[in-house]
């Protein structure tokens, strides 16, 4: 029968894929392999060529972009109804068959699917019920802990018969977590209430229990497919293997080496045990690669032959050679920033690529910081993907708005959102009390605080006290005291640094590093030598308060910008040139103990950021960095060590490289121009005075921090935002009452 899905243009290996529809197959698919073009031809074909009926086929993605992109491409080929056909993620298309059957398992399927919001706030209510401690049994790591063992098969019922998981609850002083998990499942269950891991969970009891109800589904998917199957979890491999085993057409489609997932659950072990589990499997090994040049390839290949634990295969291009991996090395993290921003701005410069061909790469959230600010200092438009730009995590927002209010007791909306950050008792009707008497007595919030002896009962003055002993020291000191003194001081009494380690789950973690990296920021400024007002105050008026807009005006108008990312946010996705930044052991690899698996899996994830690179790409690292205040020395990491050589140009990018164009750049203001600089200089170095002239549209200026430039706009409540270009750091939205500016006349 001739084809009528068109596989001409596939290489040997994917038309063998495509065409040997029947069996158990595993095609391990390297990356670039075009595994997603032969995963759907391969649906096509069954549907065109063999006839086998749409809902007769499952396939299953871990996400609904994926599921959309395959259901695209297959409409494509055959151009019938695919309604019938069953194609999503997991928790999409058992949560259809748990509304059709679930109350064979106890449930009526008008059930509620609970979020992850939902699910905190139970784990919290049941914890508050118990009379626990919260600090001890944090709802998040809690929850965190009842997915983990859902994702192993394990319910509340089995945990209590797992000494090895009760030993490490006596161990980690959660004893009561096992009552706790009971509790929150016969809640969920009175509730006629599932998780998203329910989803799973009880779809392998609906089918283990009711096996009418499992040989129904095993005739209706006759034929089943798994992408991305290194990602699958226990529960979700015990499914298929109970579904599959009635018409043996299985097809798993994955990369071992690009398995990042097992702080969600997922395991390796699925993938690298598949041939064991399934003896009769055909292996398919996807191995020429369509995406990136051959020295990209060769890198790839080096990094993932320091795995044991991996399946075998040998990825190759027939690619141009293209041009050798470049290393940067910077003294300190900060100087890092800057001299990759240098790096792509003469990228940019030159033409050799576009804002979207570009994307910086690094390990955790935390890192972006420093990046924003050195490319919005340029001008350089970008995106975060996955993820918030720095300033925007609410962790930060909170020790920002303790920073206003320290330096304003009359900013209430400061005060509102700090009252109870992190959390210390004070709730929803304590607060109206205290707004209402402030509005009774017509006077400041922070005053009704200070007084909250005098008004309020005990037990509410001691709560409101907590806060006034927080910020009042804080207060008194901020005009004797730097910023980062006042900035740690802040961290330690209210508590914030503590709440966060000792809650402990991978969220939690990130919020910790994010205000670790917050602290770092306000020290560097504190040290750097041009900085002469060290306050508080002028680290507040220096943040970059125009990189929100930024980033709305990006998102907005789609305008071309590069992109910044975690590299766990980076699969699936390939850009021309890339950045992997912070490549120092302690960063990239994340070294938390010398567990073998773990290692593997941060090599692992290093694999996935390389491959996604097509033509350029940039290591980068730091001999010290900054953290909990202190610059401290790093060490290149493990990884780079791993794939030196002939692939790598034996030339270091430093940022002595850029020093000649640097001063060019700084050449370029005319003798006139200096000499109004140098007199400007000599006003506020010597006198320590500030000359304002008028302020409007076009007038030049000069500003203590970010040096000369022209005013652009002026908006904002009472004409009080200014909006400068810069001749070194690009535009900047300041406060004019804060802003130490000269105006020079014409």
């Amino acid at each position: 029968m001739s084809s009528n899905v068109d596989i001409s243009r596939l290489n040997n290996t994917q038309k063998k894929v495509v065409t040997d529809t029947n069996g158990i197959s595993l095609v391990i698919a390297g990356p670039g392999s075009g595994k997603t073009e032969v995963l759907t031809k391969r649906i096509a074909y069954l549907i065109l060529n063999e006839g086998v009926s749409p809902e007769n086929i499952l396939a299953l993605t871990f996400s609904n972009k994926a599921s959309n992109e395959m259901k695209k491409r297959i409409s494509e080929l055959v151009k019938l109804d695919l309604k019938p056909l069953c194609i999503g993620t997991f928790h999409s298309c058992f949560s259809k068959i748990l509304r059709n059957n679930c109350d064979k398992i106890g449930y009526k399927n008008n059930f509620t699917i609970y979020d992850a919001t939902d699910v905190r706030s139970l784990v919290k209510s049941i914890i508050n019920d118990f009379n626990l401690d919260q600090t001890v049994y944090s709802p998040n790591s809690i929850a965190e802990r009842i997915s983990i063992m859902k994702s192993k098969l394990i319910t509340a019922e089995d945990y209590k018969k797992e000494d090895i998981y009760l030993n490490e609850d006596k161990r980690s002083g959660i004893i009561k977590f096992s009552d706790i998990y009971s509790e929150y499942s016969k809640r969920c269950k009175n509730e006629n209430a599932m998780d998203f891991d329910d989803l799973l969970l009880n779809t392998y009891e609906l089918f283990s229990k009711n096996k009418d109800v499992l040989a129904s589904y095993q005739d209706k998917f006759k034929y089943i497919f798994i992408d991305e199957f290194q990602d699958t979890n226990i529960v979700q491999y015990g499914i298929i293997k109970m579904l599959m085993k009635k018409n043996k057409n299985l097809c798993v489609v994955g990369d071992d080496s690009q398995s990042i997932y097992a702080f969600r659950g997922a395991t390796v072990a699925n993938i690298l045990s598949f041939k064991n589990d399934f003896k009769e499997c055909k292996v398919t090994k996807l191995e020429q690669n369509y995406r990136s040049t051959k020295n990209i390839v060769d890198i790839s290949n080096k990094i993932i032959s320091h795995n044991k634990e991996k399946l075998e295969k040998s990825i190759w291009t027939s690619n141009e050679e293209g041009n050798k991996c470049k290393l940067i090395y910077s003294r300190t993290g900060l100087d890092e920033a800057k001299l990759v921003s240098l790096v792509i701005k003469k990228l940019l410069d030159d033409k050799k690529y576009k804002p979207s061909d570009i994307v910086i790469l690094y390990r955790i959230n935390s890192q972006s910081r420093l990046f924003e600010t050195e490319l919005t200092n340029k001008s350089i438009k970008y995106k975060i993907i996955g993820g918030l730009s720095f300033y925007q995590h609410e962790e930060i927002k909170d020790v920002l708005s303790f920073f206003r209010v320290i330096l304003n007791t009359d900013d209430a909306e400061a005060i509102k959102r700090t009252i109870n950050r992190p959390r210390r008792g004070i709730g929803d009707t304590t607060m109206t009390q205290v707004y209402k008497l402030a509005k009774e007595k017509n006077i400041k919030l922070w005053e009704v605080l200070k007084m909250s002896r005098i008004l309020f009962g005990i037990r509410i003055a001691e709560l409101l006290q907590k806060y006034v002993t927080i910020v009042e020291p804080l207060i008194n000191e901020v005009n004797s005291k730097n910023a980062y003194e006042i900035a740690s001081k802040l961290c330690e009494s209210a508590g914030f640094l503590k709440y966060y380690k000792e809650l402990g789950t991978e969220e939690d973690m990130t919020k910790y590093e994010n205000i670790q990296e917050l602290l770092n920021s306000i020290k560097i400024f504190v040290d750097d030598k041009d900085n002469k007002d060290k306050s508080l105050s002028a680290y507040v008026n220096s943040l970059q308060l125009d990189s929100d807009e930024l980033l709305l005006k990006n998102e907005k108008e789609n305008d071309e910008t590069i992109s910044l990312m975690t590299v766990h946010s980076a699969k699936g996705l390939e850009y021309k040139c890339v950045f992997i930044v912070g490549l120092e052991d302690g960063m990239f690899p994340i070294i938390r103990n010398d567990n073998l698996k773990d290692l593997e899996e941060e090599r692992r994830l290093f694999y996935v950021a390389v491959t996604r690179a097509k033509e350029s790409l940039y290591l980068s690292y730091a001999s010290s960095r900054y953290y909990m205040g202190k610059n401290n020395e790093s060490k290149k990491s493990r990884f780079i060590t791993e794939i030196e050589g002939k692939n790598i140009d034996p030339t270091t990018i430093t940022m002595d490289k850029f020093k000649n164009l640097e001063s060019k750049n700084k050449g370029e203001h005319s003798s006139y121009s200096m000499f109004k600089y140098s007199i400007v200089s000599r006003k506020i170095n010597e006198k320590n005075t500030v000359v304002q002239g008028d302020i409007k549209k076009g007038a030049e200026i000069y500003h203590t921090v970010y040096g000369r430039g022209r005013i652009i706009n002026i908006n904002g409540s009472s004409d009080n935002l200014i909006r400068v270009c810069f001749n070194k750091y690009g535009e900047k939205t300041l406060v004019k009452e804060q802003s130490k500016l000269v105006v020079f006349s014409e």
